[in-house]
C-alpha cells in the first residue's frame, strides 16, 4: 500500500509528437484577430498600423516560441522551492557463524539540513530570473511591433515609388516608341532615339530591384503575421506616426529604466544574480545531514542514536563558486550600465536625425514641385519643336528622382518616428510584471 501511493505521486509521461507541416495561416480572416475590449480586426479592410502590429504580436511564431520560455521558468521557481528527499540506508547482515545469535540490522534515516541555509536564497534567484523571461519577452514584442509597423511604412511607401516608376517607364516607353517610327519613316535620327532607350533601359532595370526588394518585404511581414509567404494583406495607405517633441522625449529618457523592459530585464537579471552569490555564501557553511539511527547486532543488543554528518571546510569551502558567483554580477552590472548608456544615446541619436531629416524633405519637397512645373513645360516645349529629346528624357529623369527621394525622405521619417518610440516605450503598454506563484506540483 505504501508503495501504491509513491507510485500514485509520481510524475507520468506522454509523447508529444512534432508537426510536420508548417502551421501558417493561409488568409488575414484564419489569424487570431481578437482585441481586448474591442471587437476583432476586419480581414476585410485595409488595416492600420496599429492594427498590423497587434497581428504580430499575437500570431508571430518567433513570439510563440518565446512564451514558451515562460513555463520553463516557472518550472525552476518550482525545482528552486524544493528541498531535497530524505535519505533511507540500511543493512541486514546474515549471521554465518560465530557466537552470535541473531542477524545484525541497522538502519539510518539522514535529512541535508545545509539545504535549508540556501533555500531562500535559491528561491528568490529563481523568481526573479522568471520576472526576467517575462520582462524579455515584453520586450521581445515591443521589437516585434516595431518590425511590423516599419514593414507596412516600406510596403505602402515603396508602393507609391513602384507605381511612380511604372507611370515614368510608361511615358518613356512611349516616347521611345514614337521616336522609333520616326527614325524608320526617315524623319528623325538614331541620335534623337538613343536617349529614350538608354533612358527605357535603366527604368527598367531599376523597376525590377525594386519589385524584388518589395516582394521580399511582402514575405517578411507574412513570416511575422503567420501568413502562407504568398499572402498579401490589405494595408491602409493613412500613414501617421507623431512626432515626439524634444522636451517630451528627454522626460522619457529620464524615466527609461523603469519602463524599458530590456533595462528592467537586466535589473531582474543582476537581482537575480546576487540571489546567487548570496546563496554561494550561504554554501560555504560545513554540510550537515541529520537524522536516527538504529542498529540490531547479532547478540540481539540495539541502539538507537542520532546521525550527523558534517563536510570539513579545509580545502575548497565553496570559493570556486562564490568566484564565478562574483564575476557574473560584475558582468551583468556592466552590461546594464552599457545597455543604459546605448539606449540613451540612441534616442538622442535618432532625435537629431529626425530633426536633420525634416529639414531634408522640406527642400525636396521644394524641389520636387519645381520639377513638376518643368516637367509640364516640358512636354508642352517639346511637342512646340522648343526642346530636343535629350533634355526632355533628362527633365523627366530629374523629376523621378525627385520623387523617389520625397518617397525615400517621407519612409525614413516614419521608419525613425517609430523606432524612436520603441526606444522610449511612447504609446506602447506599459510594463507589468506579476512575481510567479508559489511552488505548486499540480
Amino acid at each position: 500500500m505504501a508503495a501504491c501511493a509513491i507510485l500514485a505521486g509520481c510524475a507520468g509521461f506522454r509523447a508529444a509528437p512534432l508537426l510536420q507541416q508548417p502551421a501558417l495561416a493561409s488568409s488575414v480572416a484564419a489569424l487570431d484577430r481578437t482585441r481586448p475590449g474591442a471587437l476583432p480586426i476586419a480581414a476585410d479592410r485595409p488595416l492600420s498600423l496599429a492594427e498590423v502590429a497587434l497581428l504580430a504580436v499575437q500570431n508571430s511564431p518567433d513570439l510563440r516560441a518565446i512564451r514558451a520560455q515562460r513555463g520553463v521558468a516557472q518550472a525552476q521557481v518550482i525545482q528552486a522551492g524544493l528541498l531535497p528527499d530524505p535519505v533511507l540506508a540500511g543493512s541486514y547482515n546474515v549471521l554465518l557463524g560465530g557466537p552470535g545469535v541473531a542477524n545484525a540490522i541497522s538502519a539510518t534515516l539522514t535529512a541535508d539540513i545545509s539545504a535549508l541555509v540556501t533555500l531562500s536564497a535559491r528561491r528568490r534567484a529563481a523568481q526573479k530570473a522568471a520576472l526576467q523571461v517575462d520582462a524579455n519577452t515584453i520586450w521581445q514584442e515591443w521589437q516585434t511591433m516595431s518590425r511590423a509597423q516599419t514593414l507596412a511604412i516600406d510596403l505602402v511607401e515603396q508602393g507609391r515609388l513602384l507605381h511612380s516608376l511604372e507611370q515614368t517607364l510608361g511615358l518613356l516607353q512611349q516616347r521611345a516608341a514614337l521616336s522609333a517610327r520616326a527614325v524608320k519613316q526617315g524623319n528623325s535620327t538614331l541620335q534623337v532615339l538613343a536617349p529614350d532607350l538608354a533612358a527605357v533601359t535603366s527604368l527598367q532595370t531599376q523597376l525590377a530591384v525594386a519589385a524584388l526588394t518589395q516582394e521580399q518585404r511582402w514575405q517578411s511581414l507574412d513570416a511575422l503575421l503567420g501568413l502562407e509567404p504568398d499572402v498579401r494583406p490589405l494595408l491602409s495607405s493613412a500613414l501617421h506616426i507623431p512626432p515626439i517633441p524634444s522636451g517630451e522625449a528627454s522626460a522619457m529618457l529620464a524615466s527609461l529604466p523603469q519602463r524599458r523592459p530590456d533595462l528592467i530585464a537586466l535589473q531582474l537579471g543582476y537581482e537575480a544574480q546576487q540571489a546567487n552569490l548570496r546563496a554561494a555564501v550561504l554554501g560555504q557553511f560545513p554540510a550537515l545531514t541529520l537524522g536516527p539511527n538504529y542498529g540490531n547486532d547479532t547478540s540481539r543488543v540495539e541502539s538507537l542514536g542520532p546521525s550527523i554528518s558534517v563536510t570539513l571546510p579545509l580545502f575548497n569551502r565553496n570559493r570556486g563558486a562564490i568566484a564565478v558567483q562574483r564575476a557574473t554580477r560584475e558582468q551583468l552590472r556592466t552590461e546594464y550600465v552599457a545597455r543604459l548608456a546605448t539606449a540613451g544615446g540612441g534616442a538622442k541619436a535618432l532625435l537629431a536625425n529626425l530633426a536633420l531629416l525634416e529639414r531634408q524633405l522640406a527642400a525636396s519637397r521644394a524641389g520636387l514641385g519645381q520639377s513638376r512645373v518643368l516637367g509640364a513645360s516640358a512636354e508642352r516645349a517639346l511637342r512646340d519643336g522648343l526642346l530636343d529629346e535629350l533634355s526632355y528624357v533628362q527633365l523627366i529623369v530629374t523629376r523621378l528622382e525627385k520623387e523617389r527621394q520625397v518617397i525615400g525622405l517621407e519612409q525614413q521619417i516614419l521608419d525613425e518616428r517609430v523606432a524612436l518610440a520603441t526606444l522610449l516605450g511612447a504609446g506602447l503598454p506599459p510594463v507589468r510584471l506579476v512575481p510567479p506563484d508559489e511552488p505548486s506540483l499540480r
